[in-house]
């Protein structure tokens, strides 16, 4: 992470787990990066002490829901749905554009 000062990550299902095994040797960076969590399967002890995050979880999502605590229940979405959903749109462009406005 040497290129840039803040990192923003948009992830569906197992993306989050992906970018903490990834960011793994970054250990002291993580107050730089900030997640959206759509339907996280990750390890949630994990993910909510390494870095800032919002998580996002389908009401019918039965996979997130054995890995994660949601911050944000959408209505009637199962795990395959989130990027066709316009609350998630609009919850996914509020949360980048506050963030982007205080960069």
């Amino acid at each position: 992470m040497n290129s840039t000062e803040h990192l923003l990550l948009v992830t569906g299902s197992c993306g989050l787990q992906l970018a903490l095994e990834g960011l793994q040797g970054a250990a002291a960076e993580f107050d730089r990066v900030q997640a959206l969590a759509l339907g996280p399967v990750a390890n949630q002890t994990q993910a909510r002490t390494t870095m800032r995050l919002l998580a996002v979880q389908g009401e019918r999502d039965w996979l997130s829901r054995r890995f994660f605590s949601p911050d944000v229940i959408v209505p009637g979405l199962g795990h395959l749905e989130y990027w066709s959903n316009e609350l998630v749109h609009k919850v996914a462009t509020d949360w980048l554009l506050s963030r982007i406005s205080a960069l």
